[in-house]
């Protein structure tokens, strides 16, 4: 599982990462990214460990079609890993 903090976020639409930016779109508590390299990506907003608000994407669900992951801490600086998840 991945956390993506909302700070990367913007009320236009927008997210952005030190590196990149695309498009999300917010339908209750799914977050969905239909443009930039993480296109294709599907997170639950809901509070992390510190009960802040984080939006998480499980990684085995967000696949592209050559099975290669979407969002991936080992390929992304937005994201972090959360406890336990990786290794």
């Amino acid at each position: 599982m991945c956390v993506v903090h909302p700070r990367t976020l913007a009320p236009d639409g927008i997210y952005r990462t030190a590196s990149t930016s695309g498009t999300f779109a917010r339908e209750a508590d799914t977050i969905r990214l239909p443009s930039g390299p993480f296109a294709g990506a599907v997170g639950q907003l809901m509070p992390d460990e510190a009960r802040e608000p984080a939006v998480f994407f499980e990684r085995d669900e967000n696949r592209r079609a050559d099975g290669v992951h979407i969002v991936d801490p080992e390929r992304s600086s937005a994201t972090v890993p959360r406890k336990g998840d990786w290794g």
